[in-house]
């Protein structure tokens, strides 16, 4: 059960291509190395991962991916063409930054002498379109690199 609006939720997408898995892999190394806004690796032999440089920060808590606001993961594999799964979710610091948003409604709401109520809901709305701009600039930048095209 996914408890996240559909922009915002994890998501999956299949893609192919007529590339071979060796090319695949090349493309994915040349983009992380050439960009300027991606930071990502292998962690596997056909695994990867990318996140935004922009809105990660030098010091977290957690792991680097995990500290962005959108992380995506990959996975490369062969089957009549050569296969790219992508999934784009949010990273922890996302929920992380809502879990704090939430617990600071109540403070907000009985100071009755804060006119600055708004704030909150507001700062959470600005939060979910920063991460759901992310999830679509992550995918849409990895597909245009790899020249992939979506399963159906």
């Amino acid at each position: 059960m996914n408890l996240l609006p559909k922009p915002i939720a994890p998501q999956v997408f299949y893609y192919s291509s007529d590339e071979s898995i060796q090319n695949i892999k090349a493309s994915i190394e040349d983009l992380i190395r050439d960009s300027n806004s991606l930071t990502g690796k292998f962690y596997s032999e056909d695994e990867f991962y990318m996140y935004p440089n922009y809105l990660t920060p030098r010091f977290s808590l957690f792991s680097d991916r995990q500290s962005s606001v959108s992380f995506l993961d990959g996975k490369i594999y062969a089957d009549e063409k050569t296969q790219v799964k992508v999934t784009v979710k949010p990273g922890r610091r996302f929920y992380f930054t809502v879990l704090i948003f939430v617990l600071a409604i109540p403070v907000f709401l009985f100071d009755s002498g804060r006119n600055d109520t708004y704030l909150i809901p507001a700062a959470l709305c600005l939060l979910l379109i920063i991460q759901y701009a992310t999830k679509l600039w992550l995918r849409k930048k990895v597909i245009s690199a790899l020249n992939l095209t979506l399963q159906t």
